[in-house]
């Protein structure tokens, strides 16, 4: 059985588990727990949409030759090669470059899997976290504003690079379009301003109770940042001149 599969299952059938037990204890605790979860899952998407997006990809690895690939991204040379250079890279720095390619190319987010949208968060988080609750909800004894708790912050944690990517799909499907009329994601009008504003963008991807007052200074893709004559992946920013910082300090 390959390995998605059975992450995919074992995740689905951990977080039915959870919700079934939340709704035999269901009490009125768990409508602010159920928000406050969704709160959560926001406030942690934007965290590690920030720390994705301000991490430099490592030098010298040779990732300009596939992030600046001419030719087409379909053709047996840029597969050969992409899995050359991604090969050079760690785990996570594997998480970094990738999730920097959408800047340039945002639709291709859109057009990925669902795996490869939410596996390696399904893998390093969701699953075991949703293990955690099923063993605290079964013999730990947890309050049912915990399980609530619980179960909208894995969820939303756990799909949040799914709701990022349905902002770059024509069409969505139905549970999408019911959360972002209820305000809890972000409508794709309101992304717009994360790449269309040159010095701000939205911050998170899951967006609960209207538009987050929270921005951050944007990033208008990646560039090459030359240092000691080697190229480093990096968000842009605009630089400021040597005589203005002087001027600063004196």
């Amino acid at each position: 059985m390959p390995v998605r599969v059975l992450v995919l299952a074992l995740f689905s059938a951990s977080l039915a588990l959870n919700a079934a037990l939340l709704a035999v204890r269901f009490d009125w605790l768990c409508l602010p727990a159920l928000l406050a979860g969704w709160c959560l899952a926001d406030l942690a998407s934007g965290m590690v949409h920030m720390l994705l997006d301000y991490h430099p990809c490592p030098p010298g690895l040779g990732l300009t030759d596939i992030f600046h690939y001419r030719g087409s991204r379909e053709s047996a040379e840029y597969l050969a090669l992409r899995a050359d250079r991604i090969a050079r890279l760690s785990a996570f720095q594997r998480v970094v470059y990738d999730f920097k390619t959408h800047h340039p190319r945002p639709d291709a987010l859109g057009r990925r899997s669902l795996w490869q949208q939410i596996g390696v968060t399904l893998i390093a988080a969701a699953l075991p976290a949703s293990l955690v609750l099923n063993a605290l909800a079964l013999w730990g004894g947890a309050p049912c504003w915990l399980i609530a708790l619980g179960v909208t912050l894995i969820t939303g944690s756990a799909f949040a690079q799914h709701f990022h990517g349905s902002l770059h799909c024509p069409t969505v499907p139905r549970p999408i379009a019911i959360l972002r009329r209820t305000g809890l994601l972000m409508s794709p009008a309101a992304h717009q301003i994360h790449p269309a504003t040159r010095f701000r963008h939205q911050l998170r991807l899951v967006q609960p109770a209207g538009q987050s007052p929270v921005r951050r200074p944007a990033c208008a893709g990646l560039a090459e940042r030359r240092g000691a004559g080697t190229p480093v992946l990096t968000i842009n920013r605009r630089p400021v001149p040597t005589s203005v910082r002087r001027s600063r300090r004196g």
